[in-house]
């Protein structure tokens, strides 16, 4: 027989390969295949974003801290749920978690919480009750469902990054509707509109440099 590490031949009574020291009776193991550029290139932009993310946030808490001047809301609240938001929707689908269907609910779920914990400390405040809590429930319900587009392979490859880029460009919309309705109670798509210009264009350049791979692989 042969050595299943190093494929030398071996005694049928030995028990270790005298060429590389493997044990004989260890079954053959299956490579694995390496991580894909896309994987290595989603996490490695997940850890940058995230490490980015993270400095922001805690000044704003030492600043907040450090100036309070009088009892009140603490505006660094509402910065901690910006960022939150921000990498739910930006960060979390570009990780492909194993399973995807359970961090969703979790993230989710911490994300209501925090919500209903603005709520509770902001005693219902009406800038909170009419932008804050329906533009998060937005980022949430957008989030979970592109990130479990990615998990399941619906969205794969470089076009995670696209279907990032148009989230973004369609909750830029979503924005602006909700303070027009708020404001105005009419509907004018102003500044969203040049929002989502910019994330079509992003989309265009991802995809055009996702088929520019594509062939010069070939």
């Amino acid at each position: 027989m042969n050595c299943y590490n190093c494929g030398a031949y071996l005694d049928p009574a030995a028990t270790v390969c005298p060429n590389c020291g493997a044990a004989t009776n260890n079954p053959p193991q299956t490579p694995q295949a390496p991580p894909s550029k896309a994987s290595k290139f989603g996490r490695s932009y997940a850890a940058i974003a995230s490490a980015l993310m993270v400095f922001p946030t805690l000044i704003c808490l030492v600043l907040d801290y450090i100036g309070k001047v009088k009892p009140g809301m603490d505006w660094s609240f509402y910065v901690v749920g910006v960022i939150m938001l921000s990498w739910m929707a930006c960060v979390l689908p570009a990780l492909k978690p194993k399973h995807p269907a359970l961090t969703a609910s979790i993230c989710a779920g911490v994300l209501a919480l925090y919500l209903i914990f603005l709520a509770y400390i902001s005693g219902k405040n009406t800038i909170f009750m009419q932008y804050f809590l329906p533009i998060g429930i937005m980022i949430i319900v957008s989030s979970v469902v592109l990130m479990l587009l990615i998990s399941y392979k619906v969205i794969k490859g470089e076009h995670i990054f696209s279907a990032i880029f148009g989230e973004l460009g369609l909750l830029c919309v979503g924005f602006e509707i909700l303070f027009d309705m708020r404001k105005n109670g009419t509907v004018e798509l102003r500044w969203s509109l040049i929002m989502l210009a910019a994330a079509i264009s992003a989309v265009a350049i991802t995809e055009a440099l996702s088929y520019a791979g594509r062939i010069n692989r070939k």
